[in-house]
């Protein structure tokens, strides 16, 4: 009776677009107690959870009764994959808007709507989904302040460069604290050379600011490592290129951009 009522009789595909469907709902789910786990640790308040908690509900209430209605099938991919990924990002680029403690990490659970295409969309598709670049930012000689002015000074210089940076930043980049005294950009549909620009914008944000009230000439410089992600290596293989990177801007001479080279 359960099963008559959930999946249309006489059409096999459907079914099984009804199944695909449910198999996303149930990772919808999941990411859904990932946000509340996110609550739980402070990283969001109640308000931004229940909301994208109703969201994601929403989206699957909605795709449901597209699918059991039989509108999908007006579209090019019944599936409706695309319209379902894009679905997740806007949920996710909500709660990224809403944290202000762990952007960087939460910037991760992207890769769970990646999964749920890979499969299903033609390849230029999944390309222009998971075409990005990600910055890993370090803060130069960050310990030097902490000993010398003390933990909350380093924090001020942590809270006025992640303001600065992300207000240079386009609104659909990420950019969060990746844990220490470094940072996580992550930039969408960004080609190589643009990412040079962002990456030495930001140098050069680095380099303008003043630390005056804390101590006298006090400034500071970072350093990045950037990479761009190429298919089919997974996301922490990008991330690894991109700390590789990093070390040698520091080992360099510091307060400089250096990008990873298009692995073979």
């Amino acid at each position: 009776m359960l099963k008559s009522l959930i999946f249309p009789t006489g059409d096999a595909r459907q079914s099984h677009r009804i199944k695909r469907w449910m198999m996303a709902s149930g990772t919808s789910m999941m990411v859904v107690a990932l946000f509340f786990a996110a609550y739980l640790l402070h990283f969001l308040d109640f308000g931004a959870f229940a909301t994208a908690a109703l969201l994601t509900v929403g989206f699957i209430v909605l795709f449901y009764a597209i699918f059991r209605s039989g509108l999908n099938q007006r579209f090019h991919d019944p599936s409706l994959t695309l319209p379902q990924i894009m679905a997740s990002f806007l949920v996710i680029l909500y709660v990224l808007s809403q944290s202000k403690e762990a952007p960087g990490i939460l910037a991760l659970l992207f890769m769970v709507s990646f999964l749920f295409g890979v499969f299903r969309l033609r390849t230029r598709q999944l390309l222009t989904l998971t075409a990005f670049s990600v910055l890993i930012v370090d803060i130069d000689h960050f310990k030097r302040i902490n000993d010398a002015l003390g933990h909350h000074a380093g924090d001020v210089v942590l809270s006025t460069f992640a303001r600065a940076a992300a207000v240079n930043l386009r609104q659909t980049d990420v950019f969060g604290r990746y844990g220490g005294e470094e940072f996580l950009a992550i930039l969408e549909q960004t080609p190589v050379q643009n990412v040079t620009v962002v990456a030495e914008r930001l140098c050069a944000l680095a380099r303008g600011l003043n630390f005056d009230e804390l101590a006298s000439g006090l400034g500071m410089t970072v350093s990045i490592g950037g990479a761009d992600y190429r298919k089919p290596e997974v996301w922490q293989t990008t991330l690894e290129r991109a700390d590789q990177a990093l070390y040698r801007a520091k080992k360099g001479g510091r307060d400089r951009f250096v990008q990873a080279p298009i692995p073979a």
